[in-house]
């Protein structure tokens, strides 16, 4: 399965853990489209649009 982190990984390198849950996908997609949104705004800015 690919994407997001893995709860544990061990010393020894052992993954354990889900690698999503009902709290930890919205709050990371959620800050995610927010720091875009403001990525965006200052590239436009930078730009010289309105």
């Amino acid at each position: 399965m690919h994407g997001d982190w893995h709860t544990t990984i061990a010393p020894d390198g052992v993954i354990s853990g889900a690698k999503a849950s009902v709290w930890k996908e919205p709050y990371h997609h959620g800050r995610a489209m927010m720091s875009s949104r403001h990525l965006l705004r200052d590239m436009l800015i930078d730009a010289g649009a309105t």
